[in-house]
């Protein structure tokens, strides 16, 4: 009876299990960047390359602002986000809130994606 049920199933159940995850690996949403922006990216300072990589990690496909994520401190995310707000690619908001001393002051930051990517699946 189970080599029959095989036979109907096409074969063992890992094997059919196996197929269906290689073809959800090979659909996965991907983000189109110009190559402009790409080169430009790529000749500025490693903090501008790297606030660029942070918030495309935040925020890819433009809209509402989204929080953001980096290691890089006060004065370099000042001006690697100058750099890449007067570029016109995003858009760097801050959030005030209470501090963990409680004074209130800067608690993180929020990005918005001003350059168009957008999500194509292939």
């Amino acid at each position: 009876m189970t080599t029959a049920l095989k036979a109907i199933n096409g074969g063992s159940k890992q094997r059919n299990e196996r197929k269906q995850t290689d073809a959800d690996k090979s659909i996965r949403p991907h983000c189109k960047v110009s190559i402009e922006d790409i080169n430009w990216v790529r000749q500025q300072p490693p903090s501008v390359q790297q606030l660029w990589l942070d918030s495309v990690a935040a925020e890819q496909f433009g809209g509402s602002a989204h929080k953001l994520d980096t290691n890089l401190t006060y004065k370099s995310l000042q001006k690697a986000g100058a750099a890449l707000t007067a570029q016109g690619l995003f858009q760097f908001e801050e959030v005030f809130g209470r501090l963990p001393s409680g004074r209130p002051g800067l608690i993180s930051y929020r990005v918005r994606n001003l350059h168009g990517y957008y999500n194509r699946f292939y």
